[in-house]
């Protein structure tokens, strides 16, 4: 695909609604990078591959700030923002590998890019000066190189989160999590989570934590499927009795509630709300942990406890 030039060409740094504007015109998808694997020498390799990883940690971590996973790990290529991701990366990595092995072109866009970031460097040095006691023009090459790079960092990911914005990297994380497809999951993972989200939305699975309720015991009839708000697991008994009648019944739900005595307040409502269906970030959310990585490694926890607490039951 031929890119449009209009905005690629532009003298100085383009605004975010030109940006969006471009890219509502242009389908950047299904546009060729300027890197090559099969022709490329081991320099421009190199290069390539160390601008690519940049511009992956940068696009990580900004979907994570936007709602996201924060990683691939679970998905495959066919994932629409890894899609996205790939992309950017090849595009811009392609570009900059191209760029450094050109000196005039290099030259230039140092030059282009110390005049864009000259006030928060000075700021920069001379608050880092400061902090040393030093005077400015006595910090060491590492020392200047060292507050550079950071000042650049933080560059390369604020352009980042306007691009992905440009992009409407939000709306595309919010409609694959809602409109989910299982060639987006990678089957190899090990406990994939994300698949498992998937598979529950979509079979009208209600237990994500393991084998751990008998869907002989689940209510099958849709027309009854409980719909929990945040107000219904409080931390009375109560509340937690409400909730137990709606993962298990009879005898299933008295052990159940013994195996929920052994452990803590908060990983009993993690326990609880997993079973209703809920899904780690919603899950983060109500009891108030950083992420849904804490929500994962409190279920594995979890997970372990349960099989040991049933075969002590069991009397193995």
């Amino acid at each position: 695909m031929k890119l449009d030039r209009t905005l690629i060409d532009k003298d100085g740094i383009p605004t975010r609604e030109e940006i969006r504007a471009y890219h509502e015109k242009n389908d950047i998808t299904t546009a060729e990078s300027l890197y090559d694997p099969e022709t490329a020498s081991d320099i421009k390799t190199r290069l390539f591959t160390k601008a690519r990883n940049y511009m992956r940690d940068a696009w990580l971590a900004e979907m994570k700030r936007l709602g996201g996973k924060g990683s691939f790990t679970n998905f495959t290529g066919n994932y629409p923002p890894m899609l996205l991701a790939v992309t950017d990366e090849n595009l811009i990595a392609g570009k900059v590998s191209d760029i450094m092995q050109n000196e005039e072109e290099i030259a230039m866009y140092i030059d282009v890019g110390l005049n864009i970031l000259k006030e928060p460097i000075m700021t920069a040095l001379t608050a880092y000066s400061s902090s040393k006691g030093k005077y400015l023009e006595n910090l060491t090459d590492d020392e200047v190189h060292t507050v550079v790079d950071k000042i650049a960092t933080e560059f390369l990911m604020k352009m980042t989160s306007i691009l992905m914005d440009a992009q409407k990297v939000p709306e595309l994380i919010k409609t694959s999590k809602e409109i989910s497809d299982s060639e987006d999951f990678d089957e190899s993972v090990i406990e994939n989570y994300s698949k498992m989200d998937h598979d529950k939305a979509w079979n009208h699975t209600r237990s994500s934590v393991g084998e751990i309720l008998s869907t002989d015991e689940l209510t099958d009839d849709p027309e009854s499927e409980f719909e929990p708000t945040v107000n219904a697991l409080d931390n009375t008994e109560s509340g937690e009795e409400a909730m137990l009648n709606e993962i298990a019944k009879g005898e299933q739900k008295e052990l159940i509630k013994k195996f929920l005595k052994t452990l803590h307040k908060i990983d009993r409502k993690i326990f609880i709300l997993r079973e209703l269906g809920f899904v780690e970030d919603e899950i983060a959310c109500y009891v108030d942990l950083s992420s849904h990585s804490s929500v994962s490694k409190r279920l594995s926890k979890i997970r372990v406890k349960y099989d040991e607490f049933m075969k002590k039951y069991n009397g193995a």
